[in-house]
């Protein structure tokens, strides 16, 4: 029931494309492509098992699944090994464990490294897929990122594609945002800085955030009066560290208010560029 009635607010609020029986695929695109997944102990068989099951009832490509860590490190970790015999059993899985907690950008950044794929498909693991139209809108995104090299689904970085070229003209996300939250409208504002527009955004029912609650206790939280959110203090504060208002800036970023970046990124992987660059030469 929580799923039907998230499913039918979140149709409320997004744009729709109509994807139905009548529509068929265009034909295969033969693309270097992968699937990212973050997950967490708290999401490991209530959300990512059933999200992987999904995924390969239909798909096949590559799903590269980055397990965080707690913030106080779990030597007793019985569930993680029953989550990696879980895992063992779909093909064409790759597993990448974290001891301790990492943040939202390095998780990311360690995805798009180990898949080496020119497109990639991030998820949160909160994520449920209805797979009847899935291959089709994999194959709408990786039309739309071959133009736009970033795209988010839904108007949201729960689920969006990026690909090599963006990271490589743009630079990895900033790992300076230890925790979760705003690195996301860090890259942003760098896409719109680099290639002078917004980013695209694909709005489908094929993907339904459920937006779960869970997170790491021992991690400050954004909190108010409302509810406890599963941001991160420190990535609020290292935002405003960054940035600032500006009136004259043309570049507005997520929210739409102009601001400037009040130093240079720093790109966490400054060698991946050069293994790129001379990895053939490994066989000369």
């Amino acid at each position: 029931m929580r799923l039907l009635r998230s499913k039918r607010r979140i149709s409320e609020q997004i744009e729709k494309i109509s994807v139905t029986k009548n529509l068929y695929p265009p034909q295969s695109l033969k693309l270097d492509f992968s699937i990212i997944i973050v997950t967490f102990e708290a999401r490991f068989f209530e959300f990512t098992i059933p999200l992987i099951s999904t995924l390969r009832s239909v798909c096949n490509a590559p799903i590269f699944v980055m397990i965080n860590g707690n913030f106080e490190k779990n030597f007793s970790n019985y569930k993680l090994q029953e989550f990696l015999e879980k895992l063992v059993v779909f093909p064409n899985i790759y597993p990448s464990v974290f001891s301790n907690f990492r943040g939202c950008a390095e998780l990311w950044n360690t995805g798009i490294v180990n898949a080496d794929s020119e497109y990639n498909l991030i998820l949160n693991d909160d994520i449920h897929v209805f797979p009847e139209h899935l291959n089709y809108i994999v194959s709408t995104l990786c039309e739309s990122l071959q133009k736009n090299h970033l795209v988010t689904i839904n108007r949201s970085f729960s689920h969006f594609g990026i690909t090599r070229q963006c990271v490589q003209e743009i630079g990895f996300f900033d790992e300076h945002f230890l925790g979760i939250g705003e690195e996301d409208r860090d890259y942003i504002f760098r896409y719109e800085a680099k290639f002078k527009k917004s980013h695209f955004n694909l709005s489908t029912e094929v993907f339904l955030n459920i937006s779960d609650k869970s997170r790491d206790n021992a991690i400050t939280s954004i909190d108010s009066s409302n509810y406890t959110s599963k941001y991160s203090m420190f990535n609020l504060k290292m935002f405003q560290e960054l940035y600032k208002p500006d009136s004259s800036s043309t570049i507005k970023g997520a929210y739409d208010l102009p601001m400037t970046r009040k130093n240079e990124f720093v790109d966490p992987r400054p060698v991946w560029k050069f293994r790129r660059n001379n990895y053939g030469g490994l066989t000369e």
